[in-house]
């Protein structure tokens, strides 16, 4: 994406899952595999068995698991904010990747 923007000046606005999903104070979980969700509850990122998750929440409203962004929620949240600068642009990662460099 990055690269297409470089090179054709296009601008770009970097919305993540959870914004796409809702923008406010909603606990949006969203499935992370190997048994586990990401979540975002008052703002804090993380990744835990679901069952864990569900003790940290209490009543607040949920969003997810099995919901996954639109592309009207991302065009939405992007609508609402400015390019982003394209040389600060990185993914966001909630948990580090599993592989690791051979011995």
């Amino acid at each position: 994406m990055k690269g297409i923007a470089f090179a054709t000046g296009a601008e770009v606005v970097g919305v993540n899952a959870f914004d796409a999903l809702a923008t406010d104070d909603a606990t949006v979980i969203l499935e992370a595999g190997k048994g586990e969700v990401y979540f975002r509850v008052r703002g804090e990122l993380g990744h835990a068995p679901l069952d864990v998750v569900k003790t940290m929440i209490g009543a607040e409203r949920v969003i997810g698991p099995g919901v996954i962004p639109t592309a009207e929620g991302v065009g939405r949240v992007a609508l609402s904010r400015p390019p982003s600068d394209l040389d600060t642009l990185e993914p966001m990662y909630v948990r580090a990747p599993d592989l690791t460099k051979p011995r």
